[in-house]
């Protein structure tokens, strides 16, 4: 990727990005902000009243950098924000890069800030990202913005003390499914922009909620209703009656190999986000993947998002980390 210049000018409301000697105006591309904190708190205070949304921490101990651009595509300055804990002299940090969620075609990355300042806290840096959604831009887009966002890391290691034998994934909902394929082959060439170069080697990955098998019925079958396409199908351009070998490839169980990276699924109750994984899990054992599975129990989706299960998904969280930190 070419020199990042990572200068943001507002003048009269009008966003100047000067990315690689480009100028790049108010960013138009399409949007879909179907999935926000709001509509989601609609939705789960429905069934569970007493849910609050968590909002950003205030912490003292760790450097927040904001909306540090790390490729520009088209008209779409894709940025990240990034947290660290202060250390001193040269020491290195693990770094875990979060993806947030919203069916490949909604959400935001500051939804993962809470998160990110609690790991930040823990002894991590960790960057949420901006990744093109499927309205901008079908598969295989995203997985390439996840692979730039890693090489840039790579490529400023020095600024943020980064430690790149230690770059774990973590991803929610959605964003869990791009995590897991993401880190299975974060550098095979369908993956990899051209103006990026190769992303490294994950060393772990967590996925919260994400979707293992397309070829499910929970995802599949909503195709077969007139005018109800999926979001997988408009994220993949394609149902799986039209094109199950697609499917079938984009589906984590359907990718383990030898040299895969360790898993945490991190799961709610609801039974949908669960299909695939003990089958991933047999086939990651025949290799001696390790993995583990936690289950919050009497939880909706997004666990990631509310109390009271933010506390106990952020432990977990924190808990499967540590065994990749030293």
């Amino acid at each position: 990727m070419k020199t990042v210049c990572d200068i943001i000018l507002k003048i009269n409301g009008l966003l100047l990005v000067f990315f690689s000697g480009h100028i790049i105006h108010a960013q138009n591309y399409p949007r879909d902000t179907s999935f926000s904190i709001r509509s989601e708190t609609i939705k789960v205070q429905k069934k569970y009243p007493a849910a609050v949304p968590v909002s950003e921490f205030s912490v003292k101990n760790i450097i927040e950098v904001r909306n540090t651009i790390y490729k520009v595509q088209g008209d779409h300055a894709l940025s990240m924000d990034i947290f660290r804990p202060y250390i001193e002299g040269n020491g290195l940090l693990p770094v875990v890069v979060m993806i947030h969620g919203g069916g490949w075609a909604s959400g935001d990355k500051s939804h993962l800030i809470p998160l990110a300042q609690k790991i930040a806290e823990n002894g991590f840096a960790a960057s949420t990202i901006e990744y093109r959604l499927s309205p901008e831009a079908k598969y295989p887009a995203a997985l390439q913005d996840i692979s730039c966002a890693v090489y840039w890391i790579i490529r400023n290691r020095a600024l943020y003390n980064i430690d790149t034998s230690k770059i774990m994934l973590l991803g929610c909902s959605s964003g869990g499914q791009l995590a897991t394929l993401a880190g299975q082959f974060i550098n095979d060439k369908k993956f990899i922009d051209p103006e990026c170069g190769k992303a490294g080697k994950v060393r772990a990955i967590i996925n919260i909620d994400g979707i293992l098998d397309f070829t499910h019925p929970a995802e599949s079958a909503k195709d077969t209703i007139p005018g109800n396409h999926s979001a997988a199908s408009r994220w993949l351009g394609t149902t799986l009656k039209e094109t199950p070998s697609l499917w079938k490839s984009v589906s984590p169980v359907n990718n383990v190999h030898k040299d895969m990276p360790p898993v945490l699924f991190l799961n709610s109750l609801l039974e949908r986000f669960h299909a695939g994984r003990d089958q991933m899990i047999e086939l990651m054992n025949e290799y001696g993947i390790y993995s583990e599975v936690y289950i919050v129990k009497d939880s909706p989706h997004a666990i990631w998002l509310f109390y009271p299960w933010f506390d106990e998904v952020y432990v977990a969280v924190i808990k499967f980390l540590s065994k990749f930190k030293e």
